[in-house]
């Protein structure tokens, strides 16, 4: 059996900064991820799951309505904001 060592004042890391630019956006905004191939649409799920979870954390009264759109070289994601 491995024995595993306790550390003391170790400072917690903050949360991790998201890829996105979704603390820069403004209402009607957008902005486009390279993708080929299979990718676009991971890319387009990975996209919209990570804008929800950001404004459900950051901005839990705002109504938003996202969109995502494939295009010929990957996605395009706009934000509309309105506050509620």
């Amino acid at each position: 059996m491995s024995s595993i060592t306790v550390d003391r004042g170790i400072p917690v890391p903050s949360p991790k900064d998201t890829f996105y630019p979704w603390a820069q956006m403004q209402h009607g905004d957008s902005f486009f991820i390279r993708a080929e191939g299979d990718d676009k649409r991971a890319a387009q799920r990975r996209v919209y799951s990570s804008g929800r979870a950001w404004m459900k954390r950051n901005k839990p009264d705002a109504k938003v309505r996202m969109a995502t759109r494939i295009e010929q070289a990957g996605v395009r994601v706009w934000m509309e904001i309105a506050s509620r």
